[in-house]
């Protein structure tokens, strides 16, 4: 009976250590996996990475971007997705007030509301489809999105 018991426990020991190596595997292979992604930044293997000189501004408004933009702009900054393509859109609204811009992507609907000539064209060619707003977005954050775009458009 007692070399059944430590057998068992034996077993218990193996398997909660395969299970403990198990779970080690998984996290590693999840953080190479992320890791590799920002060194290689496939989306640009073979050619010139655009990110290899970039400011720290344009790293945060990468950040950003990834954070608030990329579901909906496509990333290469130069098609269409679910929102419009990114590459022009500050020359876009280059004859409004810059203030225009930030509130345009504060807070869109309100925008439209008010009748801004470009909300309301860009709610024309877009609508249904709200943008999304983004309230918390400072407007220094919001530059860091455009040199982030500006960066990748070029």
């Amino acid at each position: 009976m007692a070399y059944l018991k430590w057998h068992i426990e034996i077993l218990k020991t193996l398997i909660l250590t395969l299970l403990l190596l198990f779970v080690l595997l998984i996290y590693a292979v999840n953080r190479d996996v992320a890791i590799l992604e920002d060194v290689l930044n496939t989306e640009f293997c073979g050619t010139i990475n655009p990110m290899d000189d970039a400011s720290e501004f344009a790293l945060l408004g990468k950040k950003l971007f990834k954070a608030n933009c990329a579901t909906c702009h496509n990333k290469n900054m130069k098609d269409r997705l679910t929102g419009p393509p990114l590459m022009n859109a500050v020359k876009d609204w280059a004859a409004y007030p810059k203030d225009d811009l930030y509130r345009w992507i504060n807070n869109p609907m309100k925008l439209i509301a008010d009748g801004h000539p470009r909300a309301t064209e860009l709610w024309n060619e877009w609508g249904p489809s709200e943008m999304t707003a983004f309230p918390n977005l400072t407007e220094v954050e919001i530059d860091a999105i455009f040199e982030y775009v500006d960066l990748m458009s070029n």
